[in-house]
């Protein structure tokens, strides 16, 4: 009993450290109205998540503009399944309905402004 409650204080520490030094986001200001989500901030080291829904049949077209000073920026686009969509023509046909969740991941990211938008056809 003992040993298990030390395993469950041991992971629940290592969980909230892993959360805490991983996802970073200083100064973050964010808007999303209607199809566009923009930021801008001092540093961002994570993710952020916007969910899009979208109707089996329709075509998700997006644009993303940003700027920043150093670090990297990686973007990437789920199906309602949690499966990794190609993106390199910036539109994807959705095969089911459900929601698409676009996903901004930041790696010491400085002094950036990011802006996301789509038009569902």
């Amino acid at each position: 009993m003992k040993k298990s409650l030390i395993f469950i204080i041991i992971l629940v520490l290592a969980l909230i450290s892993y959360k805490v030094f991983t996802d970073k986001k200083v100064n973050w200001h964010e808007t999303l109205e209607g199809n566009k989500y923009e930021v801008t901030f001092s540093y961002f080291n994570g993710k952020k998540e916007i969910p899009i829904s979208v109707e089996k049949g329709q075509l998700l077209v997006f644009n993303n503009i940003w700027d920043f000073e150093h670090g990297t920026l990686g973007l990437s686009i789920f199906d309602p399944r949690g499966e990794s969509l190609e993106t390199k023509d910036k539109q994807i046909k959705a095969d089911r309905s459900g929601i698409y969740t676009v996903v901004l991941y930041g790696q010491k990211l400085e002094n950036g402004h990011l802006k996301f938008s789509w038009e569902i056809k």
